[in-house]
């Protein structure tokens, strides 16, 4: 009997190894389903049309923020974008969020080809282009240049 169980003994490590590649693989797989189905998940699409965006920056500052799927420099710029809303919502500053993958006529109205692009709008049209990853001092400074054009 000591021998058949000596024989088991790599056959028993060997479905240890399987077994904990299996775990291992299903652990990468959720994390990679977390870390994929996360990116946009906290942002808010606005449907808006662009009459609707040149109507509403006719009375205050309009921020729009194009953000893509999956995209790294994207997730980096949503809590500055989040931070800027908070701040700006006592001054009226309208902020739209818009998957570029969903808004395709209006990534193309407004030359848009990376991301994030943040463009800042007053009654006058684009203040500024922001292309890529942009701190909240140069986008703030955008929407205060925006802010004035109103008083």
């Amino acid at each position: 009997m000591k021998e058949s169980s000596i024989k088991d003994v790599p056959k028993q490590k060997r479905n240890l190894k399987v077994i904990g590649i299996i775990i291992a693989m299903i652990g990468i797989a959720i994390i990679l389903y977390i870390l994929f189905m996360s990116y946009g998940s906290n942002t808010r699409s606005d449907d808006a049309s662009l009459n609707k965006i040149n109507q509403e920056s006719q009375e205050n500052p309009v921020v729009l923020y194009f953000w893509s799927n999956g995209c790294y420099y994207c997730n980096q710029q949503e809590p500055i974008i989040n931070d800027l809303e908070k701040d700006y919502k006592p001054s009226n500053v309208t902020f739209y969020w818009f998957d570029s993958a969903k808004n395709k006529d209006l990534t193309n109205h407004y030359d848009i080809y990376g991301y994030p692009t943040t463009l800042v709008l007053d009654k006058n049209g684009i203040v500024q282009k922001f292309v890529g990853y942009s701190d909240y001092s140069e986008i703030s400074s955008g929407i205060n240049e925006a802010i004035v054009t109103y008083n």
